[in-house]
């Protein structure tokens, strides 16, 4: 980064010796590392705070790949939203139509449960 040699840092150790003294230069090393990891610390910070972000951006944006999340939910669980109706709003469903979706998510998770079986099944079948 700096491109210094040997010879460059032992002539910038010699003159901070020089300037800051024996008995001081622990210390100024110490703030001076102190700062380092600071900024280290706060590059990091922001480095993963910009790859959350673009994480965001890809899932809101729908982007399907196979770096996202989304790529690994198997088709059958990705569809799953289709067998609500259009025009459902959370929080709007009475008991009733409630308990009915749920015995509907039951009967279609039995149905994708029973067919990730015959799927296993299937694999481990000798050929």
């Amino acid at each position: 980064m700096f491109d210094l040699g040997w010879t460059e840092l032992v002539f910038c150790g010699v003159l901070a010796l020089i300037l800051v003294g024996p008995k001081d230069l622990p210390k100024l090393m110490r703030l001076i590392g102190g700062i380092v990891r600071r900024i280290k610390s706060l590059y990091r910070d922001v480095q993963m705070g910009l790859g959350t972000l673009e994480k965001e951006i890809d899932l809101a944006s729908g982007a399907d790949t196979t770096e996202s999340w989304v790529g690994y939910v198997p088709e059958e669980i990705r569809k799953l939203p289709e067998y609500l109706p259009e025009n459902y709003v959370p929080g709007t469903m009475s008991a009733e139509e409630h308990a009915k979706r749920r015995e509907k998510y039951e009967l279609k998770l039995q149905e994708l449960k029973q067919l990730a079986a015959e799927r296993r099944a299937a694999s481990e079948a000798p050929k």
